[in-house]
């Protein structure tokens, strides 16, 4: 059996692997067995050595695992090296427990009792509700709040347990045990502030993780739910969450981890130096289907928002026009504005649903209002392109339910589900366009825009401009230019079928000279001497009756 020498580097993994196995936590097949010094598995041995420097086969040369000019060190051994140091092996193993572990023991599961809201709660919350709709919602009409369903207001909330290393500046860091909560929303996952987290790990410390009697908890994705839980814990500790800091969604344990932090920082404030954390440490995590209160914003009897609320009042406001978009997430509104210098800036505001103003200034409100999810919800749209609809038509849509059929500059936004072609044209692509800029072209037979048209300067129907020969249509060209004498007697024959149309006046007019009839589907086309007539076969005079040919003006 195989002997790999673990080096100090790899201490901290070392310990994690060997109490997993002695508390049971690890099956056989995975690890034989671990004493605090070895760590036995069916192929290889692994021996922690502290006086040693990463990881060595034993009797070759030690390596730490790392990147080199060559590639990564765990892959020599495939570019035909022939000294292995064990990396991979090692890094198999580490793999091999965690995702063991994940599968088995991945969460601590909590259920919540269910908990009494206050009519005083209730009513707090009512007139929050309305005073956002008010705010910033101006047109919207007739708005009610109702009280929603408790399975509106369900979430999951997650806790990473953490060991946190404070230093004042002098002599060895401090520990101290901790928790941060975070809310799913979707597929992404938000810090809970400091207040509502506190009231959280109040609540859970009464009561015992849910196993019998309940229902099993699933966890086939366990592990994927812990990387996204960890991957949320690292975005908050280095500062990638907007409108966060670590500081603030900190709870601590127990009085006592709460009187070492207070110490702590009243030392270096009397000696003028920074507190620092030295290191972080995941112990655990934890997971609650957490009942919060729900609440429907209604406008005219439609629903248009849910509110969740939860504890320390915050509330949460998603869009149900569109079932898409988070408006306000854990009283925190956020938003990106343009700079004086052209970059982007990234802003949070919070709003306090006891206070009538919101706790938020005008120019604050004047912002959200303009940049933040609220600019892209619930906004009234009217079209009266439309003559079917008397008055026009009007409807509350969100930008999700909009689309741009303009430009940048002239904008054309009309709502995705259109039904009437009037305004919205879908052509044989799929494309979807603004009708009253289209016109319809003959040689085509489809909608067209306008500045890609012209008219015929003779029949007067509307062609591509690809198609037009100067400022003649195909068909009128053709009957000028392009006859040929068969073409022309069979014209002279089909004026003598449509010559009781004329007048007899103009008939005479016209006797001696040549006399010709040229027909489409939709169109005739006279040459009578040196003038013109065209007759359309579809068109209606004042009373109803079918218009005579008209003359062609030179």
């Amino acid at each position: 059996m195989a002997k790999i020498i673990i080096g100090k580097e790899y201490e901290r993994a070392f310990e994690s692997i060997c109490r997993l196995v002695g508390s049971g936590c690890i099956p056989p097949e995975i690890v034989k067995s671990a004493n605090g010094r070895e760590i036995v598995t069916d192929a290889y041995t692994f021996e922690y050595a502290g006086d040693e420097k990463g990881l060595n086969v034993e009797g070759g040369g030690a390596a730490a695992a790392g990147m080199t000019a060559e590639g990564a060190t765990w892959f020599s051994a495939l570019r035909g090296k022939a000294h292995d140091d064990g990396t991979a092996v090692w890094l198999n193993l580490i793999e091999s427990v965690a995702a063991s572990y994940h599968k088995r023991y991945s969460l601590i599961e909590y259920k919540q009792n269910a908990r009494k809201v206050s009519d005083a709660e209730k009513e707090l919350c009512r007139r929050a509700l309305e005073n956002i709709a008010g705010r910033f919602f101006e047109d919207l009409p007739a708005v009610e709040v109702r009280e929603g369903s408790r399975e509106d207001g369900t979430e999951d909330i997650y806790g990473v347990s953490v060991r946190i290393e404070l230093s004042g500046g002098t002599g060895a860091a401090v520990p101290v045990l901790a928790k941060v909560y975070f809310r799913r929303r979707g597929r992404r996952l938000y810090p809970l502030f400091e207040e509502e987290a506190k009231k959280i790990d109040e609540y859970l410390y009464e009561i015992i993780p849910s196993g019998d009697g309940g229902k099993k908890p699933d966890n086939s994705d366990a592990s994927g739910t812990i990387d996204a839980v960890l991957g949320a814990m690292e975005d908050l500790l280095y500062g990638k969450t907007a409108g966060f800091d670590f500081t603030r969604c900190v709870c601590y344990s127990g009085e006592e981890d709460e009187k070492i932090v207070s110490e702590l920082a009243e030392k270096v404030s009397h000696d003028n130096v920074r507190l620092e954390c030295r290191q972080v440490s995941t112990l655990g995590i934890s997971h609650v289907r957490w009942i919060n209160s729900s609440y429907i914003v209604y406008s005219e009897q439609k629903p248009v928002l849910r509110a969740t609320v939860g504890l320390n009042d915050s509330i949460s406001l998603s869009c149900l026009n569109c079932n898409a978009g988070v408006l306000v997430e854990n009283n925190r509104v956020s938003y990106t504005v343009p700079g004086e210098d052209g970059e982007a800036q990234e802003r949070a505001v919070f709003i306090d649903p006891r206070k009538e103003d919101l706790g938020i200034t005008d120019e604050q409100a004047e912002e959200i209002a303009g940049y933040s999810e609220f600019a892209r919800h619930l906004q009234y749209v009217s079209c009266y392109e439309n003559p079917r609809v008397a008055g026009g038509c009007t409807r509350c849509v969100c930008a999700a339910q909009q689309e741009n059929l303009g430009s940048e500059e002239e904008p054309v936004f009309k709502c995705k589900d259109c039904p009437y072609p009037e305004v919205v044209f879908t052509d044989g692509s799929g494309a979807r366009r603004y009708t009253p800029r289209l016109v319809f072209a003959r040689d085509k037979m489809t909608m067209i825009d306008k500045s890609e048209a012209a008219v015929c300067d003779c029949c007067g129907r509307t062609y591509s401009k690809e198609s037009m020969q100067g400022r003649l249509c195909p068909f009128c060209h053709s009957a000028f230019a392009g006859a040929s004498d068969g073409e022309r007697e069979l014209a002279k024959k089909r004026y003598k079928r449509y010559a009781h149309m004329f007048s007899p006046f103009v008939r005479l007019k016209y006797l001696g000279k040549e006399k010709l009839c040229f027909e489409e589907e939709d169109v005739l086309l006279f040459l009578l001497g040196d003038d013109r007539y065209t007759f359309d076969k579809l068109s209606i005079g004042e009373y109803g009756y079918i218009s005579k040919p008209h003359k062609v003006q030179e």
